[in-house]
């Protein structure tokens, strides 16, 4: 990937619906967030999730490794665009 999309998701945490299957991973919108919003109580339609299973959030990182993957796309860009 030469042009990275990054977005800051706050962790909300693991199978929170009861009829969810086993390694549901919640990710909550970081200005719903901040504005405290929560999943148990979500008031406001400003409010967005994600879920994602345990094997497939390889799109998903940490700060610091997402920091170490847009380094390596800084050089690959630099390598392919001269």
């Amino acid at each position: 990937m030469l042009i990275p999309i990054v977005g800051t998701w706050a962790f909300a945490g693991r199978n929170l619906d009861p009829e969810d299957e086993a390694g549901s991973l919640y990710f909550h919108d970081v200005e719903s967030y901040r504005q405290g919003v929560r999943y148990d109580s979500r008031t406001s339609d400003d409010a967005s999730f994600q879920v994602q299973t345990d094997g497939s959030i390889k799109h998903i990182f940490e700060y610091e490794r997402a920091l170490e993957l847009l380094m390596a796309c800084s050089l690959r860009r630099k390598k392919n665009l001269g």
